[in-house]
């Protein structure tokens, strides 16, 4: 799968979802400057309403927050009570860190969401644990 440095979205926060190995959920934030996957791309307007769908979902899970800076971390929160990976892009590293994890991972099958096909598209060659806070698009959709 392709990935996009040079996109429409730089120097805007935009958010975009994919799923592991395991169908579980990440929820990645650019921070203005995070790379997107090709697909995310093409579909502009969902991926620009996905923080409302993402909140609309039922708190189904606690958290454990892995870093906190001086920002708002409360979407990041929110989203991994919803039972999904909380990502944001580390302009230091240039990867998407790891913010908060669920302790109930949610999978994809089992959301209720209107066209998780979108989210589906984008697969990610690794699983998302507490373990592997940090995910290289590079290496992650080759």
């Amino acid at each position: 799968m392709e990935i996009l440095e040079d996109h429409s979205h730089l120097g805007l926060e935009f958010d975009w979802m994919g799923v592991d190995d395991l169908g579980r959920l990440g929820y990645f934030s650019t921070a203005g400057r995070g790379p997107i996957p090709k697909p995310v791309s093409t579909e502009s307007a969902y991926w620009e309403s996905i923080f409302e769908k993402v909140m609309k979902l039922k708190e189904v899970s606690n958290h454990e927050l892995l870093h906190t800076w001086d920002g708002d971390i409360g979407d990041w929160v929110k989203i991994a009570k919803r039972g999904i990976f909380a990502f944001d892009w580390n302009f230091e590293k240039d990867i998407y860190e790891l913010v908060a994890h669920p302790s109930h991972p949610t999978n994809i099958e089992t959301i209720d969401f209107d066209s998780k096909d979108k989210i589906m598209d984008v697969r990610l060659k690794t699983c998302f644990s507490s373990s592997t806070p940090f995910i290289s698009l590079q290496v992650s959709l080759q």
